[in-house]
This record gives C-alpha cells, sequence and structure tokens, in this order.
C-alpha cells in the first residue's frame, strides 16, 4: 500500500503542476490577444493617418472664375 500511496501522491503533485502550467499558459495567451489588440487598433490608426497624409489638397475652385475689372478698360 506504500508503493500505491507514495504513486498516488505523486501523481497528484504531477496534476498541480500541470494545472499550474496551463493556467500559466492561459494568461500569457490573455496576454498576447490583448497585444494583438492594441498592435491591430495601432495599425488601424496609422493607416488612416497615412491615407489622410496622402489626399491631395485640392482647393475648390468656383464653376465660373470671378471676373476682375480690367484697369485699362474699366470692364
Amino acid at each position: 500500500m506504500d508503493d500505491k500511496a507514495a504513486a498516488i501522491a505523486f501523481a497528484k503533485e504531477q496534476q498541480a503542476i500541470a494545472e499550474k502550467a496551463v493556467e500559466e499558459a492561459a494568461q500569457v495567451v490573455e496576454s498576447s490577444k490583448q497585444k494583438v489588440a492594441r498592435a491591430e487598433t495601432e495599425a488601424v490608426r496609422s493607416k488612416a493617418a497615412v491615407a489622410e497624409s496622402r489626399k491631395e489638397k485640392v482647393v475648390p475652385t468656383p464653376e465660373t472664375p470671378e471676373k476682375t475689372p480690367d484697369v485699362t478698360t474699366g470692364v
């Protein structure tokens, strides 16, 4: 019975170690997901900034240009 009790104790110890490792791995995965989400958000912001900077600055012009009076004829 001593061997059986020792084996059970060893198995429980190993199970506790494995459960702790799984918990730590889950924390690493969650942390990584948060980092990815932050990186994706930053990428979207960067893309928007690049797109905005690449836009041509178009100055709207009137359909018909204003006529300025000719100084020589006054018209």
